[in-house]
């Protein structure tokens, strides 16, 4: 599940909890947030006190105590009838031998799509007892106190990342139970292991032992919706989002701290991205699905990343909780701006634009910073004007941005698009004279997609089947950026057999081969279809790469080893080799109608005209240095903006 999915479902659920909640003052004291707190608790307000009686004598559980009913209010249990059938899609789709699209079909059709407005919610603040409360605050304080870890959690990630009796909006129940029962032996094999008293070392080690027991299933088929609680961490079924929570009452649970972080939207895509997250002894974060590294070696580009808190930022609710006009990405009170680990220490200063450039701004006007999703600018942070510029506190770097004002539900651009480089150096997309551009595919299709992983992989021909002595005819050095790579072959001996062996870690992906033997031949040669057996399905085979379609491929069941070739049936020589890599259909399509867009501050997105591809190229004209966007007026959904570079014929993706 996408962030930009559930914003309409987060709005809706912070503004019924913003309702129920007391009035939020900008700046609280810790005295004044917990009588806020006790205050909203209502009639709720005497099983909040007796937590607070029965840890006062121990001032350590005491003031968790009184940080976790401080942080009470906004938070609730999304529950009723709606909440468990929505909730029963992933526990049935936890049997991953199912087919997820002939499951939610089948749901879908019994039951209809469950509807999250009819979904209830029920705050904790004047329903969750004291025995709950006492229940998770004993057990996260047993693991503390037990753990060889425990000494060197620091005290605030302990409250924030350990402590909290639930990740977000899911059912509340004594869920650190339940994993103590269930995963109890494999925590305590890792509390064995030397060096274990790394909270790091524990915490990456655990999360690699709960992935090897089964395979996470990566699906974005499944409905829309809260939290679906600590069976997630058994399901293992869903996105990004479910990986992460899985992990994380896993860790909690063990008395490590861990979070999901996210950013609203990638820099490189259009959707968010989440991810789980873990803590050093410094309370630095580190990234377990991507071999733990620190954060500022994160591999997706974003403008801003954001934590998963269980406190209050007080910020957010002094800034835009009662505003409901406000950016909904910018209103949960249940983030923190994280950006600045993500940034190498040399990169860590505040990103400001002057005033001058940003169309009419004025002191103490509030400006938002924008990454693209599609055409639609979705707010991601923002500023205020001071001085000579508007300071938008840290951003992520080579990722496209505009600053603008938000109304009406939407912003209204007021800056040049523009991009923070590793350099600190900042390149503003205007548009210049008119150039010929060659556009090659209308999305990206080296990030989240296959053909990169043609890259390395190795064409050889034989005198053999076996191949035992086979000769090296072509190797792919670069990263196809069209349908049909042409490659030539200026020399060699005829052979009789000839394969693509896929680099390692690749699945063997290609979708298309074709073989000619001379250079002007417009007719591929044919023979017998050679390979190594086995995919998930029998449209993956190795017989795809030849079938003439560039939209079927092959995709090996084992990650490296595998080829798929042709028997010619007697030596021949190739002149020529034609490759599709295999793809999303996000390459240019011959016969479908594309039009192309620039983008002017004033104007927004201004069409530069349509063309129909009669190949795989669409050849037009566009201003130089300008940001572009290719639409595809007959299907898919796969378009990114970009910058075309004259120089080397590229589309740029950002």
């Amino acid at each position: 599940m996408t962030y930009l999915r559930i914003l309409p479902f987060m709005a809706a659920a912070i503004a019924a909890a913003s309702l129920a909640s007391c009035s939020i003052q900008h700046t609280l004291s810790d005295r004044e947030k917990l009588e806020r707190a006790l205050t909203a608790a209502g009639d709720n307000r005497r099983e909040l006190e007796k937590v607070l009686d029965r840890y006062a004598p121990d001032p350590e559980r005491s003031e968790a105590a009184r940080w976790l009913i401080s942080n009470m209010p906004m938070h609730f249990t999304s529950t009723g009838e709606e909440t468990e059938r929505y909730r029963s899609y992933f526990r049935i789709a936890a049997d991953h031998s199912l087919d997820i699209k002939a499951l939610v079909d089948s749901l879908d059709s019994v039951y209809g799509r469950p509807n999250q407005g009819l979904m209830q919610r029920i705050p904790d603040i004047t329903t969750l007892d004291s025995a709950f409360l006492t229940a998770h605050i004993d057990a996260a304080f047993r693991e503390r106190e037990s753990r060889p870890w425990g000494k060197n959690v620091r005290w605030e990630d302990f409250l924030e990342f350990v402590l909290p009796y639930r990740v977000g909006d899911e059912p509340a129940t004594l869920w650190r139970d339940t994993i103590m029962a269930r995963y109890g032996t494999l925590i305590d094999s890792v509390a064995a292991l030397p060096g274990s008293d790394d909270p790091l070392l524990a915490a990456d080690q655990l999360y690699r032992a709960w992935m090897g027991q089964k395979k996470f299933r990566w699906t974005s088929k499944l409905p829309v919706g809260p939290r679906l609680g600590v069976e997630i961490a058994d399901w293992k079924t869903g996105a990004c989002r479910e990986r992460a929570d899985g992990m994380t009452y896993l860790l909690r649970a063990a008395g490590l701290p861990a979070s999901l972080h996210l950013a609203p939207v990638r820099g490189d895509l259009n959707d968010s991205h989440s991810w789980g997250v873990i803590y050093d002894r410094n309370g630095y974060p580190y990234i377990p699905e991507q071999h733990s590294d620190s954060a500022s070696l994160f591999k997706v580009p974003a403008a801003k990343v954001q934590c998963e808190t269980f406190s209050i930022n007080e910020e957010v609710l002094g800034t835009f909780t009662h505003d409901p006009d406000a950016p909904s990405a910018l209103r949960n009170p249940f983030m923190k701006d994280m950006t600045a680990s993500y940034l190498p220490p040399a990169a860590m200063k505040p990103f400001r634009l002057p005033l001058d450039m940003l169309g009419g701004t004025e002191k103490g006007d509030t400006l938002y910073i924008a990454s693209a999703s599609h055409r639609e600018w979705v707010p991601v942070g923002y500023g205020v004007a001071g001085g000579d510029s508007v300071d938008f506190g840290y951003v992520g770097k080579d990722v496209v941005c505009v600053a603008g004002r938000w109304k009406d539900g939407a912003l209204t651009p007021v800056s040049y698009p523009f991009r923070y480089t590793s350099g600190g150096e900042k390149v503003y997309y205007t548009a210049g004279e008119m150039i010929p551009v060659n556009l090659y595919s209308k999305c990206s299709v080296t990030v989240g997609d296959f053909a990169q992983r043609m890259v390395g992989g190795v064409f050889e021909t034989s005198a053999t089947p076996d191949f035992a002595s086979a000769d090296t005819i072509h190797v792919i050095q670069e990263c196809p950026k069209r349908l049909y790579t042409e490659v030539r072959i200026d020399s060699m001996q005829p052979r009789r057999y000839v394969r693509y062996r896929g680099a390692d870690k690749t699945y063997c992906n290609v979708a298309e081969i074709a073989l000619f033997e001379n250079a002007e031949d417009t007719v591929r040669m044919t023979g017998r279809i050679i390979g190594t057996p086995g995919s998930y399905d029998e449209a993956h085979e190795y017989t795809s790469a030849w079938d003439g379609d560039p939209y079927t491929s092959m995709d090996h069941k084992e990650r490296s080893g595998a080829w798929t070739g042709m028997d010619l049936g007697h030596p021949r020589k190739i002149s020529r080799i034609v490759y599709t890599p295999r793809n999303r259909d996000n390459f240019i399509h011959s016969g479908y109608t594309y039009e192309l867009f620039y983008f002017d501050r004033n104007r927004g997105w201004v069409s530069l005209g349509r063309a129909k591809a009669d190949s795989d190229v669409i050849r037009l004209e566009a201003p130089a240095g300008a940001l572009l966007y290719l639409h595809c007026l007959d299907g898919g959904q796969a378009e990114r903006i970009f910058e075309y570079d004259p120089a080397s014929d590229l589309q740029l993706f950002r």
